[in-house]
């Protein structure tokens, strides 16, 4: 992945470098990296952003992305997903795997996110 393409997903989702960091399991500066091609993502880095730009290249994924993203809690939200597997798997899995993140999957943040994602699976 170029650095050009890293910068526009994060770009695209209307989100800070900080905010990529967060779900990507990395630093800012490490982005900041990415960004300038002195760095190159890697194992997870490498697959969430793989994950980021899929979503993004469909129209109706990437509303409905961003939209969940900008809510309260959304990007910690979404970096507990993606660390788990893929955005767009059914979220009914990730919490019956008890990993964690279904306390805050069930948050008003989680909710709402949830609310969300599920419409990918429509």
């Amino acid at each position: 992945m170029s650095p050009e393409e890293i910068k526009s997903i994060r770009e695209d989702l209307g989100i800070t470098q900080e905010d990529l960091a967060s779900i990507l399991g990395v630093t800012k500066t490490t982005v900041g990296r990415y960004e300038i091609g002195k760095a190159k993502p890697v194992g997870d880095a490498e697959r969430k952003l793989l994950q980021l730009q899929a979503s993004i290249g469909d129209p109706e994924q990437a509303s409905l992305l961003k939209e969940a993203i900008k809510k309260a809690g959304g990007v910690a939200i979404a970096a507990g997903i993606l660390s788990f597997s893929s955005a767009l798997i059914p979220l009914s899995g990730v919490i019956a795997c008890g990993l964690g993140i279904g306390a805050l999957l069930k948050s008003q943040a989680g909710k709402e996110f949830i609310d969300t994602i599920t419409k990918f699976h429509k």
